[in-house]
């Protein structure tokens, strides 16, 4: 029993301290100075070199805004499912507690 309750301790805090995901800083191209500029600016306003940086800038402010959502819609999966397999495991350890107990009888 004792082997039991360390090896579902032990993948109880491995599962706890170890990183969903690691992940490097990536710049978020909304930000950009420039591009916060022309936003402000009406397009018939802008030179062709404006209007082209603008159309980049925007078109990756599109991709970076939805590649996030997406990411923080997995990083929300993994948690819950963090969090059924901790349920599930301390049911476990419970249900194997409660029959310890039975087994050997409370004295």
């Amino acid at each position: 029993m004792r082997l039991f309750t360390c090896l579902i301790l032990t993948i109880l805090f491995n599962s706890c301290t170890s990183s969903l995901e690691h992940n490097e800083y990536v710049q978020n191209p909304c930000n950009d100075i420039t591009y916060q500029k022309l936003k402000n600016i009406n397009p018939k306003d802008m030179t062709n070199s404006e209007l082209e940086f603008f159309k980049i800038k925007d078109k990756e402010c599109l991709k970076f805004t939805a590649d996030q959502k997406e990411v923080n819609s997995e990083k929300k999966q993994a948690t819950t499912n963090l969090i059924w397999i901790l349920s599930g495991l301390g049911f476990l350890f419970a249900v194997a507690l409660y029959l310890s107990i039975a087994l050997k009888g409370w004295h």
